[in-house]
């Protein structure tokens, strides 16, 4: 009785095991575990993307879905995520996201007779699409450290440990232990490094001249929205009437 309870308690204990690490390891598990269907997308936390073509080629192979689990975030007017630094916005009448589609066939005319974003506009815009930079974050240490911690190769490396542990040889597998630590502490620290470069070779924003709300003002090129319209001069300097300023939509 005795050994066939300690084989129960080793088999809840890995399964729990398992069933940790596979919301680390696939998003279809973490799905399952985590988040339940519903029936409207008003309801929806979240949205499971699977991309156009990882999907049609899952028709013939199921392991070539790719599948990524973003946060749905909303507004009074709209439903929208962030996926791959795009916003994609929701269509009720299509019954998916889609980015916005930007108007590419109207007159010169009718730029040049436009009187701008309205200030609610460029709020709306704003809370939608975010600032008009492409920012790259850095993590915090920890939250690379655990992801490095959860990924398969440390984890069955960690196993090969205990398992040594076992034997008489505890202090190499301790000794072990403590050099893989060390080695993944170094990578992080190395994307820590590489991030903070690509961090410093962003463009800075540049000041420009934006129409809104019927009147030109100086805007930085960060605070940009989807339907500005910028002018931009031939010459150094601003001039908002004559042959040496170009309206373009933005």
């Amino acid at each position: 009785v005795a050994e066939l309870v300690l084989y129960a308690l080793f088999l809840s204990g890995l399964g729990n095991a398992l069933l940790f690490f596979g919301t680390f390891w696939s998003v279809q598990v973490r799905c399952i575990v985590a988040f339940g269907r519903v029936s409207s997308v008003a309801e929806a936390t979240h949205v499971k993307v699977i991309r156009r073509e990882a999907a049609q080629a899952a028709e013939h192979d199921a392991t070539l879905a790719l599948s990524t689990l973003v946060v749905l975030h909303r507004s009074e007017q709209t439903l929208w995520i962030v996926y791959r630094k795009k916003v994609l916005l929701w269509r009720d009448e299509k019954g998916c996201f889609e980015r916005r589609k930007v108007v590419l066939d109207k007159p010169v005319s009718e730029y040049f007779r436009t009187k701008g974003l309205s200030s609610n506009q460029v709020k709306e815009l704003v809370e939608v699409h975010g600032t008009n930079n492409f920012d790259i974050p850095l993590p915090e240490f920890s939250e690379l450290f655990k992801e490095h911690a959860v990924s398969p190769f440390f984890v069955f490396q960690c196993i090969c440990v205990l398992l040594w542990l076992l034997d008489e040889y505890w202090y190499y597998a301790l000794m072990t232990l403590g050099i893989l630590i060390v080695l993944e502490v170094q990578l992080v620290e190395r994307r820590l490094s590489d991030l903070g470069e690509l961090r410093s070779m962003r463009m800075r924003p540049r000041q420009m001249r934006v129409l809104r709300n019927t009147q030109w003002a100086a805007v930085s090129s960060d605070d940009l929205v989807p339907g500005d319209v910028v002018a931009v001069a031939r010459q150094t300097g601003f001039s908002v009437s004559g042959q040496d300023m170009n309206r373009i939509p933005c």
